[in-house]
């Protein structure tokens, strides 16, 4: 049930991208462990974590996986546990990451707490965009504004709603793109006229 359990944006139906696409061969040595999750309400047994795992292991005949089931009370439960070996792993994309910070309430301690670390780059791009005003964010989940755009001013500018659109809106007087650390400047001469 992808719907309810894929963390990750954009996947198709079955919950899979182009991943595993190319790949012909599956081998259990290389695939790791899928955590799954048993529905007390129904006895399923549903995919939280492995679902291009899975497709491939489906495509290449593979009779059996190696699987963990994850101890959660609700599906939602289970789902945020997958969400969390996702980030650990380094999967999906920052824009994945912010959209589970931002829907779970949980903060960086919370992650870390979690025994997660945010040291990488997905999941540190993903606590900063987490902290962008809501329609902020949404123009970099769209695509409207680059992500790299989105994670300065979420760093620089951490829950400061009306700083970070003045920040745009200076960007975007600009005659032309500014640059990382261009932009990181604005932001920190915006708070600090503020």
């Amino acid at each position: 049930d992808p719907q309810r359990f894929q963390f990750k944006q954009g996947m198709g139906e079955a919950g899979v991208g182009k991943e595993l696409r190319g790949v012909e061969r599956y081998r259990p040595d290389l695939a790791g462990v899928l955590s799954v999750w048993k529905d007390p309400a129904n006895g399923r047994t549903y995919v939280v974590n492995g679902h291009h795992r899975l497709e491939l292991a489906r495509r290449a005949g593979q009779p059996t996986v190696r699987v963990q089931y994850l101890d959660a009370a609700t599906a939602e439960e289970a789902r945020a546990n997958g969400a969390l070996i996702n980030i650990a792993e380094g999967r999906g994309t920052a824009v994945d990451d912010a959209k589970f910070f931002r829907d779970s309430g949980l903060g960086p301690d919370d992650i870390r707490n979690q025994g997660v670390s945010l040291r990488g780059d997905v999941a540190n791009k993903g606590v900063a965009l987490s902290q962008l005003a809501p329609d902020v964010f949404d123009r970099v989940a769209a695509g409207h504004l680059p992500e790299q755009t989105g994670v300065v001013i979420g760093r620089e500018l951490a829950g400061q709603a009306e700083l970070q659109r003045s920040v745009l809106s200076l960007a975007a007087q600009s005659k032309r793109t500014l640059s990382g650390p261009e932009l990181t400047e604005l932001a920190r001469q915006v708070k600090a006229a503020g």
